[in-house]
């Protein structure tokens, strides 16, 4: 759990020196029911060029094993593009849980940025441990 912590706080700081934007947190509720809809919120603090192709992917992970942020169950994938250049820094989703899991996991969004140059990408990952019922 500890563990957990301090990657969530390596991965805020290295976004802080990110040149275009920079997600701050996501938000997401401590106990969901299995089966059921839940909301979490990206929360973006800074975009500097509308025209990077931003996008997430939501997440679970099994928070019990040493995988790392390795997420075994895809929730739901999105392009930010569109929301940010509304001026949305909020980005809010229904994802909905598993049925047949159980347990404490880890909800993990990479958001990916595809830099202009040479096509290279960069993907940041933020973390949120709940527990299924």
């Amino acid at each position: 759990m500890l563990s957990t912590k301090l990657l969530f706080l390596l991965a805020i700081q290295t976004l802080v020196s990110a040149s275009y934007y920079q997600v701050n947190n996501v938000i997401a509720p401590l106990t969901i029911k299995a089966g059921e809809e839940f909301s979490a919120t990206l929360v973006i603090e800074e975009i500097n060029y509308f025209t990077l192709p931003l996008s997430v992917a939501w997440g679970l992970s099994d928070s019990t094993t040493q995988s790392g942020y390795n997420p075994g169950i895809l929730l739901e994938v999105d392009t930010l593009f569109h929301k940010l250049h509304q001026g949305v820094r909020e980005v809010d989703y229904n994802l909905t849980a598993p049925t047949e899991l159980f347990g404490p996991y880890t909800l993990i969004a990479f958001v990916t940025c595809e830099q202009d140059y040479e096509h290279q990408v960069s993907i940041n990952q933020f973390a949120w441990d709940l527990t299924i019922e």
